[in-house]
C-alpha cells in the first residue's frame, strides 16, 4: 500500500495503464480519465491518496486507487491483469484491512456490483448533484432518476437480505 511521497509518477503511468486496459476489456472502450488527472491528483492530494498495488514474482499484476478521508476510505479506481481474485484483493480485501489499521469507521467501495453484499457490504443509497443547462436533458434525467428510484427501493431489501451477518441498522 503506498500513500503521499511514495505514490511516484512512475506508480500512476503504470495504475493509468492498468485501468485503461482493464476498462477496455469490459466495456469495448478505454477510460474517460486519463494519465494527466490522474498525474494532477498526485500533486494535488497524495496525502489523501492511498494505492494498493499487487506483486507477484517482482511483477506489478494491478493497482486501486482509494482516497483516504476523515473516518472513511473511498474506493475509486482500479485496473489489473485478468487474475483469478485480483480485484477483490486489491479492491476490498486490502481496503478493509487499512481501515482497520487506521481505525477508519466506514469502507465505502464504489458503486455497482451486487457482489459487494456476499462480501459484507450493506447496499446504501447515496446522493449526487448535478446542474444540467439544458432544459430537456433536466427533464430527460429526472424521469429517469425517478425510475431508477423505484427499482432501486425495490431491491435494496432483497440484497439486505443477503448480506453474510445480520444487518441491525434500520432501513431508511
Amino acid at each position: 500500500r503506498l500513500q503521499g511521497d511514495e505514490i511516484s509518477e512512475d506508480a500512476i503511468r503504470v495504475f493509468t495503464r492498468f485501468y485503461q486496459d482493464t476498462y477496455l476489456r469490459r466495456s469495448g472502450h478505454i477510460g474517460y480519465l486519463n494519465e494527466a488527472f490522474f498525474q494532477q491528483l498526485r500533486q494535488d492530494m497524495s496525502a489523501r491518496m492511498l494505492l494498493v498495488k499487487a506483486v507477484c514474482d517482482g511483477h506489478c499484476q494491478g493497482m486501486a486507487l482509494c482516497f483516504v478521508g476523515e473516518n472513511t476510505l473511498y474506493g475509486r479506481y482500479w485496473g489489473g491483469l485478468p487474475v483469478s481474485g485480483l480485484h477483490f484483493e486489491t479492491c476490498y480485501y486490502q481496503g478493509m484491512e487499512f481501515c482497520i489499521d487506521h481505525q477508519l469507521a466506514v469502507f465505502e467501495p464504489g458503486v455497482q456490483g451486487e457482489y459487494k453484499v456476499s462480501r459484507g457490504f450493506r447496499p446504501e443509497r447515496v446522493h449526487s448533484l448535478h446542474y444540467l443547462e439544458r432544459q430537456d436533458l433536466r427533464d430527460a434525467i429526472a424521469r429517469y432518476i425517478t425510475e431508477e428510484k423505484n427499482l432501486i427501493t425495490a431491491n435494496l431489501d432483497h440484497y439486505r437480505a443477503r448480506l453474510p451477518f445480520r444487518d441491525t441498522k434500520k432501513p431508511e
